[in-house]
């Protein structure tokens, strides 16, 4: 059978029949396009150009136009001076080059002009890999539009050509912009035929299938198995040959070395070997973190890309690097990957301005050394290396350092960076280089390990070699890494990738606790985040009085594991400053919120005590503090740096409060921080909340302070719990309709009140949500918590059994929750608390009064106070807004998604007023008592609305100015209700009528700032970043490695002889098996097909239906049926963890993993029954 092939002629083809329908359809300037019109040339050769876009037939010709495929770069030497030789040859004035993606018009007739310069217009037009993509309806789109648009604008240029010579649209090109364009547009190219590659290796490699997906989970990425995953891998290798063509091109010119000689090669393989063989004497000269091999490099280089390879090489040839200046191939390096691609490519640069602020606290003498243990492509090296100049020249010009200039070498000297991914590694040693690229013997201290691998003051090996090069020994490789570090900067990992929670990072951060262990002494908390160990090893690596300043998630200040990262603090540096910005987030592709911190290695106790520790909250964007940099102007660096250095000095310098527009300082004494998170009677440093000291209002201090002798902490009158976390919803919680139809008996789902002796249903509130009121009324919840404390034993015959077998059948015992409990059924009983208590908050503050006796899922605590006569006065307490505004400030909102987050120990912690003391006052007391009557009805609604008296929706207050609307409370428009309760506190705590004012401002302020910040990340996210189904099916299909025959009959060990059952089945997709109180049952579409006592029977039905079959005929011998079934379940259950194990090293997010699991496993069933 003949092969179609869609090739070149057939695209041209196709393109030709679009551009002579739009220009038919538009009544455009042109009369037709043609195809391969005769050129003839003076001494009789004929050449034939692709495409001529015809002005007027027979002698007039606007353009001429090369159409290529998509891996052809469109500004390739040979096809550029081809298609300009043929538009000379026949006199017409423009020709066009055209691979699909791109298009570039250019002018034919424009002496004295280099090639570059005669471009037009540059066109982006599609994205896509292959010519038979153009049959895709959207793309068919795409590039009609894209050709009414470009022979419209041909059309004017044309016109304007004719009449009047002039100058066109684009600038003329600088020599390092002409370079860029020129390489971008290869990789454009050539990654192309790469991914490709890649995509045809991994169908026939499973185990480079594996290798793939490694190597994206420990970039931190999710490996979907999908075409962008290996377009993504295949850009990130082409750029990196690429960066290694022009660096060697680059050694070359310094130091003489030969040409790279590719001629005669046409194989991919002997291309990728003549290569290695140049990039070998660049690892020789000290550059093998640029040329060293890892999986990346082992990608071999296709054929179909060799000719576009050479052609690139070729023409970096002809180039002498010293001659175009080395300054200008820096740029080159510099502007080489768009910004727009870095986010794709892994580059998650840290932006400048939080980088130099953490400088300009850190960095403030020329001759600092540098550590950055997460240095990513380098950004705080490279900013490093420019405010050590600046100090350079500002110190000398103050008599106070001997030179105005400090040489390239010592600051590449005195820079150090690792980072654990090879690309970033290469970004950040070529970043560094270029600063100098005269000067190349000075080799930047860039390390591509794990940098909890590498300890102070031992020798360190830089790379790993992928295979042994002749000439090169280890002991080269190596290196001392000092242990007197002056800085240790960074921004750890977490922005990259939030918190990879999968099973190899379990086992990491066990190694990482162990380490810190060892280093410190400290046992940090198992839920201790990645980005801490960077302060527990990265301070390991500084001196005696030198600072350690990281950009990280701010979850530390207010989180339980954040005890121990506040314990190190205190004990072994002075805390310089704690800095979070109100109004914006600095890393917005992390679901994170984030905290600068500063610090001051000490050993001296006494001086850690007298510091003074600045928590600071910058009202305004950086942007306003910190003016834009802009390349090249040294004069705009030296204003930015001058105000860094006085924005550190305001934070440095103040020792009392300080607010005005931009920023507020709040001064605390460091021993007193200590003096806060030590338990006396526990005899250890247990942590408090420092969050409150950044994001607290000057009225919550003065709350605290009015408050001395009445305000105590919640968990000192009350047991905190959290509500029943069952680990199966679905199976514990359950209307009374459900549990009518399983007829499960009263003791496990009602209990006996002890007032009235009546039986009383488990009543059980899931979510907040459930209860509009304070009072919560149980004859509006709509489940039921079944509470079985007997064994299976002491349950036999009962109903309930058969549900808890059920519950087997679907798996609920196997959950990890479910199974960690002695009979995964038990949930225990527990006491109804009197008052429960969200653990949750979005807009909406309120404590639950329960006098029914209702429990509680894990949503919510339950809130049990030591005496009975607290109860009322509690939950009143914590329906204020004064409780509100405590609660904000104490709740967790580092998540980032705008939600407000408490555990038990910080609601144990609170400030409440002392029960006691309101009690004792007999007059408080029986105003409490009346109004806690007047509201424990009422409804509770968004803060807003009970304080503005306004309904604002979550998305307005995107576009809302925070400021006008905290100044637009007043006191007449809170709700009386919630005024009336909150009056009694406020005359407790002798707040004046100005000071209550501050009260709602403040708690309006916080909870529109919280959820603002959060909704403008939210708004930029794309959508579809992670495609659970895609992964899914991937995951699936490499499990299928794992046989699994067919059911039933390649299970039975022989014919069976007789059936005993014959069925037939309409419909296969939603076979369901399942048992109630009349035994087991298997359904297809609704329907009953069998029901029966026998399980093995049912199984039978039931996998064969899902296998596929219409008709189901059980064998007579039962033997036979159980065989078959255990023997198919065997290789099910095979299956089934192959498909976890995937899912484990595949998804490094917890929350999608679970998703991808339950999609695969449903996937899995659906091709079983194909």
């Amino acid at each position: 059978m003949a092969r179609i092939s869609y090739d070149e002629r057939w695209l041209q083809g196709k393109i030709l029949i679009w551009m002579n329908e739009i220009i038919k359809k538009h009544n455009l300037l042109f009369e037709a396009v043609e195809q391969e019109v005769k050129i003839s040339t003076p001494k009789g050769l004929r050449r034939y150009p692709d495409l001529v876009v015809w002005y007027k037939k027979p002698d007039k010709i606007a353009c001429l136009i090369e159409l290529k495929v998509p891996t052809i770069d469109v500004y390739s030497d040979d096809l550029v001076n081809d298609a300009l030789q043929k538009a000379a040859l026949a006199g017409i004035p423009f020709f066009a080059t055209w691979n699909l993606n791109k298009l570039v018009l250019w002018e034919t007739f424009k002496p004295g002009t280099s090639l570059l310069d005669r471009r037009l217009k540059h066109w982006d037009v599609v994205d896509v890999k292959l010519p038979v993509d153009v049959e895709k309806p959207e793309i068919e789109r795409a590039i009609k539009a894209f050709i009414l648009e470009f022979l419209t604008e041909l059309a004017s240029f044309y016109e304007r050509k004719l009449p009047r010579p002039e100058v066109y649209v684009l600038p003329k090109l600088y020599p390092d912009e002409i370079m860029v364009l020129r390489l971008r547009s290869a990789v454009d190219a050539l990654y192309i035929p790469v991914s490709l590659y890649i995509l045809k290796k991994k169908e026939e490699d499973p185990d480079f299938l594996s290798k793939v997906a490694e190597w994206f989970v420990n970039q931190g990425w999710i490996f979907s198995d999908s075409e962008e995953d290996y377009d993504r891998l295949a850009r990130q290798t082409v750029y990196l040959l690429i960066n290694k063509l022009l660096f060697y091109n680059v050694l070359r010119s310094r130091f003489r070395l030969e040409l790279i000689d590719v001629s005669g090669i046409t194989t991919g393989e002997e291309l990728k070997k003549r290569l290695q063989k140049y990039f070998n004497t660049g690892i020789r000269l000290g550059y093998g973190i640029i040329f060293a091999a890892d999986f990346l490099e082992t990608i071999p280089i296709p054929d179909e890309a060799v000719d576009e390879l050479k052609r690139l090489i070729g023409e970096l040839n002809k180039y002498d690097f010293s001659e175009i200046g080395y300054d200008i191939i820096g740029k080159v390096f510099e502007k080489l990957i768009p910004k727009i691609e870095r986010h794709k490519l892994g580059q998650y640069f840290t932006r400048t301005d939080v980088v130099d602020l953490i400088l300009g606290f850190t960095v403030k003498h020329p001759d600092t050394k540098v550590l950055d243990p997460a240095c990513g492509s380098g950004t705080f090296l490279v900013r490093a290396y420019q405010r050590k100049r600046y100090l350079a020249e500002k110190l000398y010009k103050e008599g106070k350092y001997d030179r105005a200039y400090k040489p390239h070498g010592e600051l590449i000297n005195e820079l150090w960076g690792v980072d654990v991914a090879k690309f970033p590694a290469h970004l950040s040693e070529i970043n560094l280089v270029i600063r100098n690229l005269e000067a190349l013997e000075n080799r930047p201290n860039i390390a591509c390990r794990d940098f909890f691998e590498i300890q102070p003051g031992t020798r360190t090996l830089l790379y790993k070699l992928a295979y042994k090069i002749p000439g090169i020994h280890r002991e080269e490789l190596e290196v001392e890494f000092p242990a007197d570090f002056d800085i240790v900067v960074t921004n750890p990992p977490y922005t990259r990738q939030e918190e990879m929670e999968h099973i190899f990072i379990e086992k990491y951060k066990e190694r990482l606790r162990e380490l810190v262990k060892r280093a410190h002494g400290i046992d940090v908390g198992k839920r201790s985040g990645i980005y801490t160990y960077f302060f527990y090893h990265g301070g390991s690596f500084a001196k005696e009085g030198g600072r350690v300043g990281l950009v990280t998630s701010n979850s530390w200040l207010d989180v339980d594991f954040g005890k121990y990262l506040q314990e190190y603090f205190l004990k072994n540096f002075k805390i310089i400053a704690i800095i979070e910005s109100k109004v914006e987030r600095w890393f917005e592709d992390a679901d994170i919120i984030t905290a600068i911190t500063i610090l001051e290695k000490c050993g001296d106790k006494k001086a850690r005590d007298e510091n003074i520790v600045k928590f600071v909250q910058l009202k305004v964007p950086l942007r306003q503090l910190i003016p834009e940099i802009e390349s090249g102007k040294a004069e705009k660096e030296k204003i930015r740096w001058e105000s860094i250095d006085k924005l550190v000095k305001l934070i440095e310098k103040t020792e009392e409060y300080y607010e005005d527009d931009k920023i507020r300082i709040f001064p605390k004494k460091q021993a007193e921080l200590w003096d806060e998170g030590y338990d006396d009677e526990k005899d250890k440093y247990i942590g408090a909340k420092w969050g409150k000291y950044i994001r607290a209002p000057e009225i919550f201090f003065k709350i605290l302070k009015r408050g001395q002798q009445l305000l105590i902490p919640l968990g000192r009158v009350v047991r905190v719990r959290r509500g029943y976390t069952t680990g199966a919803d679905e199976f514990f919680y359950l209307t009374e309709e459900e549990i009518k139809k399983w007829r499960i008996e009263l003791e496990f789902w009602t209990h006996i009140d002890e007032e009235t002796g009546k039986c009383v249903p488990n009543y059980v509130i899931k979510s907040p949500r459930d209860s509009r009121t304070i009072t919560i009324d149980p004859s509006k919840l709509k489940h039921r918590v079944l509470i079985i404390d007997k064994n299976k034993e002491q349950l036999r015959g009962t109903n309930v059994l058969k549900y808890i077998l059920y519950g087997e059948e679907k798996g609920y015992h196997r959950r990890p929750t479910c199974r960690s409990r002695k009979r995964w059924y038990d949930l225990g009983v527990i006491t109804p608390a009197p008052i429960l208590f969200p653990r949750r908050f979005w807009d909406r503050f309120i404590a639950f009064y329960n006098p029914y006796g209702v429990l509680e899922n894990d949503t919510l605590f339950g809130i049990i106070p030591f005496k009975l006569e607290y109860v009322k006065p509690l939950c009143a307490y914590l329906n204020s807004t004064i409780a509100a505004l405590i609660i904000e400030l104490f709740g967790r909102s580092g998540l980032g998604q705008g939600v407000l987050d408490t555990d038990v120990w910080m609601i144990e912690k609170l400030p409440i007023v002392n029960p006691e003391e309101l009690l004792n006052d007999r007059n408080i007391a029986s105003i409490l008592e009346n109004v806690f009557e007047e509201i424990k009805e009422r409804g509770v609604t968004s803060i807003f609305d009970e304080i503005l008296g306004q309904r604002i929706k979550k998305k307005d207050l995107e576009r809302t100015d925070i400021e006008s609307l905290k100044e637009s409370v007043k006191l007449d428009s809170v709700n009386r209700c919630r005024l009336k309760l909150d009056e009694v506190f406020f005359d407790v705590l002798e707040l004046t009528q100005e000071e209550r004012l501050e009260v709602y401002r403040a708690i309006v302020d916080l909870v529109a700032s919280r959820i603002k910040r959060a909704a403008s990340v939210r708004a930029k996210k794309k959508k579809g970043d992670v495609d659970p189904e895609a992964i899914a099916e991937s995951i699936v299909k490499r499990a299928s490695v794992v046989s699994i025959k067919r059911f039933p009959e390649d299970y039975l060990s022989r014919e069976p002889e007789s059936f005993m059952l014959e069925l037939k089945a309409l419909k296969t997709e939603d076979v369901v098996m399942g048992s109630d109180l009349d035994g087991f049952y298997v359904k297809t579409g609704g329907r009953e097909l069998y029901r029966g006592w026998d399980q093995f029977i049912a199984e039978y039905i039931y996998y064969s239906i899902l296998c596929g079959k219409n008709q189901v005929r059980v064998p007579a011998d039962e033997k036979l049926t159980i065989e078959a079934v255990s023997s198919f379940k065997k290789d099910l259950n095979r299956l089934k963890d192959e498909i976890n194990r995937l899912v484990e090293i595949t998804v490094p997010d917890a929350k999608i993993r679970e998703e991808v699991r339950r999609i695969a496993l449903r996937k899995m069933f659906d091709r079983l029954r194909s």
